[in-house]
């Protein structure tokens, strides 16, 4: 009878041991919050493997908090956000580009980030170290929304051998002006040998560089007025859209993308093309051998080209957005910023982040930090109208090029359709 007691107060015991162990296991789970992170970042590399190590390390110091990544396409990131804010879900951190950053702003898309900035000093002195270009879409009515990630400017990245080879000097003598570019672009070209000048990406964000390189802009500061049909702006869209119609520019440019124009440079086809502080790995990655005759080069005329950027945010209904301020904070820290640098060839929009920057180890930064970033004009046009009238720009970008219609024409068309748009807002 003792004997079957003691087996019975063991079985009871057992038994109590293993629920008290199964709950204790359920409130440390239930102590754990998954936050979903959605980056078009994550679908690309070296950004994604950059991505993914600073935010295993913020893991392992936040040890209540995992993160769930999630990749999304460029071109179906924006939807796919959307619908996820309109039913309810959205993701707890995303990425957004700085011109698209007011627009959700003014859809209630991303949670004020007051409350979080208060603790860090205020409003002004959280974005004391940010490129202020960054910073101005970020902020409406005196509330902040958004956390500058990522900025850099535009260059000209050049094969210098190919220059070379034509008779040119671009180390010692560069273009300084549109007309000797124009020079330099015929001699580049050779198309019986399918060489040619300069790959065009056509598009109206990066046509902005062109325009601020000869001393126009496509706004006013708070973006009700285009200047896109001025006579700086008339000269620098036709000198842009001849680069094509003179034959200086390899055939198909209206289909060209991004990818397109560094698979022309890497393949030597061309002779330069522009791009962002990312270009430069970009072409290396798919030429190898091209890397020691890779040069970076200001823009002729002013040498103004336009501020980019990207911007995290939170989405409005995050069910975590304390956890996720902390994810946005260490993704946007100086020390991870310029990690991200080092291994996701991305240029930082911290001060501090880039002066941690070796020069001498990294001499193909050096253009950017000294030079492009400095002189930028202008960031690219950040206000909630933005995606109509970049359509309609672009739409003038891509008729001109096809022959439809004369460019000047185009670019005054698209200016008096614009301004019809903001002037709805004045």
């Amino acid at each position: 009878m003792k004997r079957s007691n003691l087996l019975l107060f063991s079985l009871v015991l057992t038994l109590f041991a293993s629920l008290f162990s199964a709950a204790l296991v359920q409130v440390e789970a239930e102590d754990i919050v998954e936050l979903r992170f959605q980056d078009w970042r994550l679908a690309e590399e070296p950004a994604a493997s950059a991505l993914g190590a600073i935010v295993a390390a913020f893991e392992e110091a936040h040890p209540n908090i995992k993160v769930q990544l999630e990749p999304v396409t460029n071109t179906e990131r924006i939807e796919k956000f959307n619908n996820q804010f309109r039913a309810g879900d959205p993701p707890d951190v995303v990425r957004f580009n700085v011109t698209e950053v007011p627009t959700e702003i003014s859809m209630g898309a991303f949670e004020p980030l007051d409350q979080f900035l208060e603790a860090e000093g205020g409003i002004e002195a959280f974005y004391a170290d940010f490129s202020q270009y960054l910073v101005i879409p970020a902020i409406k009515d005196d509330h902040a929304y958004a956390v500058p990630h990522e900025g850099d400017s535009f260059l000209l990245y050049v094969n210098k051998r190919l220059w070379s080879e034509a008779g040119l000097d671009p180390v010692n003598n560069p273009p300084k002006t549109f007309e000797e570019l124009r020079e330099a672009n015929l001699k580049l070209t050779n198309a019986a040998n399918n060489k040619y000048a300069f790959g065009m990406y056509p598009n109206f964000q990066w046509l902005q560089s062109w325009f601020l390189a000869n001393g126009a802009r496509y706004f006013n500061e708070d973006y009700t007025e285009t200047y896109l049909d001025s006579p700086e702006a008339i000269e620098a869209f036709k000198f842009y859209i001849g680069m094509y119609t003179d034959g200086t520019v390899p055939p198909g440019a209206p289909e060209v993308g991004y990818g397109d124009q560094i698979a022309l440079m890497a393949q030597e086809q061309v002779a330069y093309i522009q791009g962002p502080y990312a270009t430069w790995g970009n072409i290396v990655a798919g030429n190898p051998e091209i890397e020691k005759d890779l040069l970076a080069i200001p823009f002729p005329g002013t040498g103004q080209t336009a501020g980019r950027g990207t911007e995290f945010a939170i989405g409005a209904g995050s069910k975590h957005p304390a956890e996720a301020w902390e994810l946005i904070k260490w993704l946007t820290n100086a020390e991870n910023m310029y990690e991200f640098f080092v291994n996701g060839s991305m240029m930082p929009a911290r001060m501090s982040a880039l002066e941690k920057i070796d020069l001498d180890a990294y001499p193909q930064a050096r253009p950017m930090i000294e030079e492009a970033i400095p002189n930028t004009g202008e960031s690219y046009p950040a206000f909630p109208e933005w995606g109509k009238c970049s359509s309609i720009l672009n739409d003038a970008i891509i008729a001109s090029l096809l022959g439809d219609g004369e460019p000047e024409e185009n670019l005054r068309s698209a200016a008096t359709q614009i301004r019809e748009i903001i002037a709805e807002r004045k």
